[in-house]
C-alpha cells in the first residue's frame, strides 16, 4: 500500500456519532482525509439491534476508498440479551462486508475488543490465545470478527479498555470505568469504586486508536489480520485511581477514591502488542493527556 501512504482517501466511517467514531472523524480530518456517512443510519439500534439495510438505497450517492466500522452496542445491553447480540453481529458482519467489497480499496478496519479473549486472563495474551469464560459482549465481538476475518482485506484491532472524551459531535459513554470515576470526581470529589481493586486492566487513550486507525490505511499490513491495540502493561484498579487522582492533583482538584470492597487474589496478565509493534506501529502513551481531556470535558458538562 506504498501508493497509499502519499496521498489521503475516503472513508466511510460506521458509527461517526459514537464516541471513538468521533473521535476517528475528527481526527482523520485533521489529517486531510475525507470522512464519509449517509445522514441517516441506524446500525446498532440500543433496543432491538436493528440494521436491516439497504446498502444500495443507503450508501449510492457515496464513494469510498475504505470502510472503518467504530459502531457496536454497549456491553451491558450484550451481557443482558446475548442472543440478540451475537444475531446483531451476524447481520452487521453482513452489512460490513458488502460495504468493504464496494469500497475502491476492497478494504476494511473494525474495532473490537480483547472481551473476545474471555474474563479470566492470565499471563502474556496474543492474538492467538484461545478465548475462555466469554461474556455476551465477548461473544458478540468474537462472532462479528470472526465472520469479517472470513473475507478478504479486513484488519481487524482488539482493544482494552478504552477511555477518552468523544469528538466534537459525538456522544460519551459514562458508563466506561474510568469516565464513571472522573464524572463523580468532577460532580462531588469523591467516587465510589464497586469493585475490586487488585483486579488488573488495561487502559487505552482514544488517541492512540485514532493514530492506530491513520497507520492501518496506510500501512503495508497483511489482511485479513486480528491485531491487539492496548497500553501493552495492565495495572491493577487501585493503581489506575491512584493515576487518576494525581491528574486531578496537577489541575489543584480535590479527587478521593474509594472501593468498597476488600482486595482478593488476582491473577497477573498482559495484552501483547508484539505483533502490531513488528508491523510498524509504535505510539507513545497519551494517557495524562487523555485524562486531562477527559477531566476538562466532565468540567464543562458541569458548568452548562
Amino acid at each position: 500500500m506504498d501508493e497509499l501512504a502519499s496521498k489521503k482517501v475516503a472513508v466511510l466511517l460506521i458509527g461517526r456519532s459514537g464516541q471513538l467514531g468521533s473521535r476517528i472523524d475528527d481526527y482523520l480530518r485533521g489529517l486531510g482525509h475525507k470522512v464519509v456517512s449517509p445522514k441517516r443510519l441506524n446500525l446498532s439500534n440500543s433496543a432491538k439491534y436493528r440494521n436491516n439495510i439497504d446498502v444500495d438505497s443507503t450508501f449510492d450517492s457515496l464513494e469510498w476508498d475504505i470502510v472503518v466500522n467504530a459502531s457496536s452496542p454497549r456491553a451491558e445491553l450484550a451481557n443482558r440479551d446475548v442472543q440478540g447480540a451475537i444475531g446483531w453481529s451476524s447481520r452487521h458482519a453482513e452489512v460490513l462486508n458488502l460495504l468493504s467489497e464496494r469500497s475502491n480499496l476492497g478494504r476494511g478496519v473494525n474495532l473490537s475488543s480483547t472481551h473476545v479473549y474471555g474474563t479470566r486472563l492470565e499471563g502474556l495474551v496474543h492474538e492467538s490465545h484461545l478465548p475462555q469464560f466469554l461474556s455476551g459482549y465477548g461473544e458478540m465481538h468474537r462472532n462479528l470478527e470472526s465472520r469479517l476475518l472470513e473475507s478478504k482485506g479486513w484488519v481487524v484491532f482488539r482493544l482494552s479498555n478504552v477511555f477518552g472524551p468523544p469528538g466534537r459531535l459525538g456522544n460519551m459513554d459514562v458508563t466506561l470505568f474510568t469516565h464513571s470515576i472522573v464524572k463523580s470526581l468532577v460532580i462531588s470529589s469523591h467516587a465510589t469504586v464497586m469493585a475490586n481493586p487488585g483486579i488488573r486492566r488495561d487502559f487505552l487513550d482514544a488517541s492512540t486508536i485514532a493514530e492506530a486507525i491513520n497507520w492501518s490505511i496506510t500501512a503495508d499490513i497483511p489482511v485479513p489480520t486480528a491485531l491487539n491495540l492496548a497500553s501493552g502493561s495492565s495495572v491493577t484498579l487501585e493503581e489506575w485511581a491512584t493515576f487518576i487522582s494525581r491528574e486531578f492533583s496537577t489541575l489543584n482538584k480535590d479527587a478521593r477514591i474509594s472501593f468498597n470492597l476488600i482486595p482478593k487474589e488476582t491473577t497477573s496478565y498482559d495484552i501483547s502488542i508484539d505483533k502490531i509493534r513488528k508491523l510498524g506501529f509504535v505510539a507513545p502513551s497519551q494517557k495524562s493527556r487523555e485524562l486531562r481531556m477527559l477531566i476538562s470535558y466532565f468540567s464543562g458538562q458541569e458548568m452548562r
